[in-house]
C-alpha cells in the first residue's frame, strides 16, 4: 500500500512503529508487574511498565 493510500492513522502508526515493543513475561514477573500496576497505576500495565523502565534508565547516559 502506498503512502497516498494510507489513512492518517495508518501513517501515524508507521511513524511510531519503531517505538513499539512486545514481550512475553514469565508468570512470576507478569504477576509482579500486575501487582505493581494495581498498586500504582490503577491496574494499567502499560503505564506501570513505562514507569519501571523510566526509573531504571533515569540518570543513564544513553549516548555513550
Amino acid at each position: 500500500m502506498s503512502d497516498d493510500e494510507k489513512t492518517a492513522q495508518a501513517k501515524r502508526d508507521d511513524d511510531r512503529r519503531h517505538l513499539h515493543f512486545q514481550v512475553r513475561l514469565d508468570p512470576v514477573l507478569a504477576k509482579n508487574v500486575q501487582h505493581y500496576a494495581d498498586q500504582n497505576h490503577s491496574g494499567v500495565k502499560n503505564a506501570a511498565i513505562k514507569s519501571i523502565l523510566s526509573k531504571f534508565f533515569k540518570g543513564v547516559n544513553l549516548d555513550g
